[in-house]
C-alpha cells in the first residue's frame, strides 16, 4: 500500500499512516475501496468528484486527495471551483448534479434521500449505477470520519486555490488551528517522526 501511494502521489498519505496502525483495518478498508472500482459502472471522474463533495463537507485532509485526483482528468478543474454552487452551474451535467446531491443527501444530518429524488436519479442512473455510487459516497464518509477523530493533516497534494481555500478553513474551524501556521505546515514536510504533527498532538493532549 504504502508503495503504491508513492507511485501515485509522490508520498505515502498521512491518513494512511494512521490507518495503517491497525493492519487488519486497512486491509478491509482497501478491500472494500478495490470492490467499490472493480464495480466499474460509474466513470472515475464522477466517483472522484463526489468523493471531493463529500469530503468538502466533512474533511479536509481527503478534499485534497480526491481534489488531486480529479485535477488530473481532463477538463474537470473547473468543477472544483464550483463545488459550493453547483446546482447552478453550467460546468455540470444533470447526472453530475444528481449525484453530487445524493452526496449532500447521505453527508448532512439533516438530510435524506426521499422518493422523490431516488426517482430522480434513476433517470440518470441505473440501480446498479445507484449502488456503486452509494457505496462510493459511503466509503468516503467512512474515511472522512475517521481522519477526523485524529486531526489528520493534507498532504497538500493539490495546490488550486480554491481547494487549498478550503482545505484551510476546514481545518482552522474543526481543529482550532492557526490558518497562517497552516499554510506554513502545508509547504514543508509534515513529518519527523513518521506520524502527522496534528495526531501527534491530538494523541498528546
Amino acid at each position: 500500500l504504502f508503495e503504491r501511494q508513492q507511485q501515485e502521489f509522490g508520498v505515502i498519505l498521512n491518513s494512511t499512516r494512521v490507518i495503517a496502525l491497525r493492519p487488519t483495518i486497512v486491509e478491509g478498508s482497501n478491500a472494500l475501496s478495490a470492490g467499490i472500482d472493480a464495480s466499474g459502472l460509474i466513470e472515475p471522474s464522477l466517483k472522484y468528484l463526489v468523493s471531493t463533495k463529500t469530503a468538502w463537507i466533512k474533511a479536509a485532509i481527503l478534499i485534497d486527495i480526491n481534489a488531486h485526483r480529479v485535477a488530473q482528468v481532463d477538463n474537470e478543474v473547473e468543477k472544483l471551483g464550483d463545488l459550493d454552487r453547483y446546482a447552478k452551474s453550467d460546468v455540470y451535467s444533470e447526472r453530475e448534479k444528481l449525484a453530487l446531491e445524493l452526496a449532500e443527501r447521505m453527508t448532512y444530518t439533516g438530510k435524506r434521500v426521499t422518493a422523490r429524488f431516488f426517482a430522480r436519479l434513476q433517470t440518470e442512473f441505473s440501480d446498479e449505477e445507484i449502488v456503486e455510487l452509494s457505496a462510493a459516497i459511503a466509503y468516503e464518509n467512512f474515511r472522512s470520519k475517521f481522519s477526523t477523530v485524529f486531526a489528520v493533516e493534507s498532504n497538500g497534494l493539490c495546490s488550486l486555490p480554491s481547494v487549498r481555500e478550503k482545505t484551510e478553513e476546514l481545518l482552522a474551524g474543526l481543529f482550532a488551528i492557526d490558518v497562517g501556521a497552516l499554510r506554513s505546515s502545508m509547504d514543508k514536510d509534515l513529518f519527523s517522526d513518521g506520524l502527522p504533527h496534528t495526531y501527534r498532538a491530538r494523541i498528546s493532549a
